[in-house]
């Protein structure tokens, strides 16, 4: 399903630009592009996704950016599939529907790490309940995710409303303070940490 022609018109640009960065060796911080905003400041904020698109494009051609984006799309899926209770029937016929339903979002375009990096924080908010140290893999990976597109602000807004459904739980008296104090703290620093990697990008405090 998700192998698909490249359709998405914001691709050629995207496709340029990593081409500029890659064959310069320099960041792009002005519009390099329009006729009315030529040399104008620009926060590109999917600078490595265009690199990316750009070098798979270089060695593979059409055909290896189909596939490659394709094998997010596939990964995604399996994420939510392990997430899901009822394995493997029930969770995988709601995985299917699910898949049916973000299709339009498929194809050669840097959204697409934006939900495989959502996918990945939500299990690992899942599993950090029985292994607390996984938490801190939120880090690198907010890191990666803030270069590779803007949709990393979900990834804050996740671990945000985590520590809010933990205070909630705890405040409704479903879960002891006792019991989630150190989770909550873990969550409460892995959010301040990874709000401040967003930083560590050529814009800096700029991609905000």
């Amino acid at each position: 399903m998700s192998a698909r022609g490249v359709a998405d018109p914001d691709f050629w640009w995207h496709l340029r630009s990593g081409e500029l960065i890659v064959r310069s060796h320099t960041f792009l911080r002005t519009d390099p592009f329009s006729f009315t905003r030529f040399g104008h400041p620009w926060v590109n904020h999917e600078w490595l996704s265009d690199v990316l698109i750009f070098s798979v494009y270089r060695v593979a051609g059409f055909g290896g950016l189909i596939v490659s984006f394709a094998a997010i799309s596939a990964a995604t899926l399996l994420l939510v599939y392990l997430r899901c209770p009822g394995r493997p029937y029930v969770a995988a016929v709601f995985t299917v529907c699910g898949a049916i339903a973000s299709t339009l979002m498929w194809g050669v375009r840097p959204q697409m790490f934006t939900l495989l990096f959502a996918a990945i924080f939500l299990l690992i908010l899942d599993r950090a309940r029985g292994e607390p140290k996984i938490l801190w893999w939120t880090v690198p990976l907010m890191l990666l995710w803030a270069n590779l597109h803007a949709g990393y602000a979900l990834g804050i807004a996740l671990l945000a409303l985590s520590i809010v459904g933990t205070v909630l739980d705890i405040a409704f008296g479903r879960e002891s303070w006792t019991s989630r104090a150190t989770g909550l703290r873990n969550l409460g620093l892995a959010l301040v940490a990874c709000v401040a990697v967003v930083a560590v990008n050529p814009n800096g405090v700029r991609l905000y």
